[in-house]
C-alpha cells in the first residue's frame, strides 16, 4: 500500500520552489538548511596571518620573530598545509627570507575546536649585522575562540642561526585572528529525486570564508530514503573529488511553513558536527 503522507511530501519537494527546511527558506528547487554558532558550528581558518613569536636563548636578549603573510590552507579533510612556497620574516627590525612548508590539522569540533600545525621556515638573511643561514620551526596548539573570532593556545619551537647561535621560541599566550568572513556559519544546498523509498541527487556544502575562497565548496553525492510510515526524509551527503573526506547526515520533516531538522551528524573541514 502506498503512503499518502509520503507522496504528499515528496510532491511537495518537486514542486513547490519555496519551502523551510532546517533553519532558512529556500528560493530555489535546492533545500537549503543553514548551520552555525553556537551549537554547530564549522570555522574557516583558511587565510594570511602574521604570526608573532617570541625567541629567547644563550645568546639572545628576549626578540620577536614575526612570519609575514604566513599563508595556511585547510582541506575538506581537515589537513592544514602552506599555500605559497616562500616567506618573508623579521628577527627584530632585520629582514630575513627563505622557503617555509606547514603541516598540521583541525581537529575535534564545536566549541572544543583544536587547530595543530608546525611551521618549518629555512633562508638566510642579515641578523644583528652579520649574514646568516636559518632554521626555525614552531608549533601552535591553538582552540578555537568563538566569542571573540580568534584560536587562541602555545607556541613551542626553537630557531638556530647559523652565525649566531640557538633560540626558543615559547609562549602560553598565542593569539591569531581568525580571516575576515570566518564566522562558523556553513549551509548545505541540496538537490533530490526519488524512486519509491530511495533518494539520491548532489549536494554542496558551503563553508563561511573569505568571498573568493572557493575551496571551501564542497562538492558531494546524497543517498537516502524515505522510510516506511515515517515522515522523516534520512540523506547522507558524501564528499567527492577534492571534497573527499565531508560526510554529513541530516533527516529532516519537508513541511511547508516549518523549521524541523531532525538529526545532523557528520564532518566537515576535519570538524564534528552533531546536534543530539
Amino acid at each position: 500500500m502506498t503512503n499518502p503522507i509520503k507522496n504528499h511530501l515528496f510532491g511537495t519537494v518537486l514542486l513547490l520552489s519555496s519551502l523551510q527546511f532546517g533553519f532558512a527558506q529556500s528560493q530555489s528547487d535546492l533545500l537549503t538548511f543553514v548551520f552555525g554558532p553556537p551549537l554547530l558550528p564549522v570555522w574557516d581558518m583558511s587565510g594570511t596571518y602574521q604570526v608573532t613569536n617570541r625567541m629567547q636563548g644563550p645568546k639572545f636578549a628576549p626578540t620577536l620573530v614575526v612570519f609575514h603573510d604566513l599563508e595556511l590552507v585547510v582541506d575538506a579533510k581537515g589537513k592544514i598545509t602552506g599555500g605559497t612556497p616562500t616567506m618573508v620574516g623579521y628577527v627584530g627590525d632585520d629582514y630575513i627570507g627563505g622557503d617555509y612548508k606547514v603541516s598540521g590539522n583541525v581537529s575535534g569540533g564545536g566549541t572544543k575546536t583544536q587547530v595543530k600545525f608546525t611551521v618549518k621556515f629555512k633562508g638566510n638573511g642579515i641578523v644583528a649585522g652579520v649574514s646568516s643561514n636559518f632554521k626555525i620551526n614552531a608549533t601552535y596548539n591553538l582552540t578555537v575562540l568563538p566569542g571573540t573570532l580568534q584560536m587562541g593556545g602555545k607556541t613551542t619551537g626553537n630557531a638556530n642561526f647559523s652565525s649566531l647561535g640557538n633560540g626558543d621560541l615559547k609562549s602560553d599566550a598565542t593569539i591569531l585572528p581568525l580571516p575576515p568572513g570566518a564566522d562558523g556559519g556553513w549551509k548545505a544546498l541540496v538537490q533530490l529525486v526519488g524512486f519509491k523509498n530511495q533518494l539520491a541527487g548532489s549536494a554542496q556544502v558551503l563553508v563561511d570564508s573569505t568571498p573568493t575562497n572557493s575551496a571551501h565548496i564542497l562538492n558531494t553525492k546524497v543517498s537516502g530514503n524515505w522510510p516506511k510510515n515515517s515522515a522523516v526524509a534520512k540523506t547522507k551527503l558524501s564528499g567527492t573529488g577534492n571534497s573527499t573526506g565531508t560526510k554529513v547526515t541530516l533527516e529532516f520533516v519537508p513541511l511547508y511553513g516549518q523549521t524541523n531538522v531532525a538529526k545532523v551528524d557528520g564532518k566537515v573541514l576535519g570538524q564534528k558536527v552533531k546536534n543530539y
